[in-house]
């Protein structure tokens, strides 16, 4: 009897404490971070599928313990997955290295098209100056017969 009565009190609960030694002031501090940070961070940045050392994880829960990786279990460490510092920065001016040549290719080619559309103007612009040209002179040119002034 008064199990169905506790199951029924139960069954009212909005809220159930599962979250161990947390109070529901520091879980509700959390999720208040967490969404001022989703408001704050572009939605491209979200969108990243592997844990980084500054996602947004990392930003409401604090730094992992040295050694750990949040998200990937307990294998993997930081090393392992983002390799030592010097590796990412030779890998970051490779890939610097590699946008920067696609940026001058690309000013090139605009360069290019932007001459071709001067050009495109220029040479649909010069039947309609020569239509000009001849409209005023046929105004300058009398057609039909000339007529006399007598003086006097």
């Amino acid at each position: 009897r008064y199990s169905d009565i506790n199951k029924k009190s139960k069954s009212h609960h909005k809220y159930f404490h599962c979250a161990g030694t947390k109070s529901f002031a520091d879980i509700n501090e959390e999720e208040t971070k967490l969404q001022e940070v989703k408001i704050t961070q572009p939605s491209s940045s979200l969108s990243s599928s592997i844990a980084s050392a500054d996602d947004i994880y990392s930003q409401v829960f604090g730094k992992e313990r040295p050694g750990r990786v949040r998200g990937v279990g307990t294998g993997p460490t930081p090393t392992s997955l983002w390799g030592t510092s010097s590796q990412c920065q030779a890998q970051l001016r490779a890939e610097n290295a590699q946008l920067n040549a696609m940026v001058k290719e690309l000013a090139e080619r605009l360069g290019k098209v932007e001459s071709i559309v001067v050009e495109s103007k220029q040479v649909e612009s010069t039947p309609n100056m020569e239509r000009c040209v001849q409209s005023s002179t046929s105004v300058i040119e009398p057609k039909g017969k000339e007529v006399e002034f007598d003086e006097t």
